[in-house]
């Protein structure tokens, strides 16, 4: 739930600490120091990746490691300086004002023992959010590891419920102040798996909504073809919800959007390996399911599913929303 009032707090960077505090009923400041403790060694060159007022880079830096830290507000960036400077602690951090795709191009590669971020991946785009975890592999050294901590939606059903029961009327009074909202981050180990990551969640907190992600890239070919078997099976299945959402699909819901949209990313149809085919379709639900539907115990394959817009494939193809 803390990130939910990032872009109101951003803003007012000298309310911040306070707010962040506030926001996650005090979990946050305690959840850094562990940080700071348990994995950053003296001499160690860490990257913070979203600094904010600094906090963290503050942590490290007095334990007697290098920090690189990178924030795109100015702001933020700013009250960092002053209270690097009023620590005595500025010539231990080297700030940057950047975007964290423009990393690669001001840091040396393979230089960094961790790389750690706190409420600040689930504020990018997930095309930015792809490309960030693809680049960080190359910026650290090896052995290195990445730490992030951020409010992620928990995969337990009675987490779900107290997770959104918390932030529902947050996300509301944020649209009204801002007309800004932000996204928790949805299946991350999915997604960490996805980008060549073997993940595990170190700490949780706040009903698993505010969690510690350790992360390490995967560097062997044999950890790779175990982690493959971690991607989701795609079965047919006819269920009471599968039968009523294709009555919904085809009397109303494919002339009115919005569309039944089907999660995006690598499914496994059957028992593939590296040699099986891959073949694409966009995330209309039905499409998947009746692609499925013909696959499932036929053939061994991957399938990718695309961000079509909720859209069927040949429609979706016309309307520029499927493309190369």
């Amino acid at each position: 739930m803390a990130v939910v009032f990032m872009k109101w707090l951003e803003t007012t960077p000298n309310k911040y600490d306070r707010g962040i505090q506030l926001l996650t009923l005090g979990r946050l400041t305690p959840l850094k120091k562990r940080i700071d403790a348990q994995y950053v060694q003296p001499n160690s060159r860490v990257l913070e990746i979203g600094c904010g007022t600094g906090t963290l880079s503050l942590l490290m830096a007095e334990r007697g490691a290098q920090i690189t830290a990178i924030d795109a507000s100015p702001g933020m960036l700013s009250e960092a300086k002053f209270k690097a400077e009023e620590a005595g602690l500025a010539d231990a951090i080297t700030y940057y004002q950047l975007d964290v795709t423009e990393l690669s191009d001001h840091v040396e590669l393979h230089s960094f023992d961790v790389i750690v971020s706190t409420l600040a991946f689930s504020e990018f785009p997930p095309e930015v959010l792809q490309y960030a975890l693809k680049q960080i592999p190359q910026l650290l050294k090896p052995g290195g590891q990445l730490l992030i901590a951020d409010e992620i939606i928990p995969e337990g059903v009675w987490e779900r419920f107290i997770f959104w029961v918390v932030r529902l009327p947050l996300v509301i009074l944020t649209w009204i102040l801002t007309r800004a909202t932000t996204t928790p981050l949805q299946q991350f180990s999915k997604i960490l798996l996805e980008a060549g990551f073997a993940s595990t969640i170190a700490e949780s907190h706040l009903g698993g909504s505010l969690q510690l992600i350790k992360a390490c890239p995967l560097n062997s070919t044999a950890e790779a073809q175990t982690a493959w078997q971690t991607y989701p099976q795609l079965r047919h299945r006819v269920t009471l919800r599968t039968l009523l959402m294709d009555v919904w699909s085809l009397m109303l819901n494919r002339f009115i959007p919005p569309y039944p949209k089907f999660a995006t990313g690598l499914y496994r149809v059957g028992h593939p390996d590296r040699k099986s085919p891959v073949l694409i379709t966009g995330n209309y639900e039905l499409t998947v399911r009746r692609l499925v539907r013909e696959l499932d115990g036929q053939v061994d394959c991957w399938l990718l599913v695309a961000n079509s817009r909720g859209i069927n494939v040949w429609c979706a193809a016309g309307g520029g929303y499927f493309t190369a």
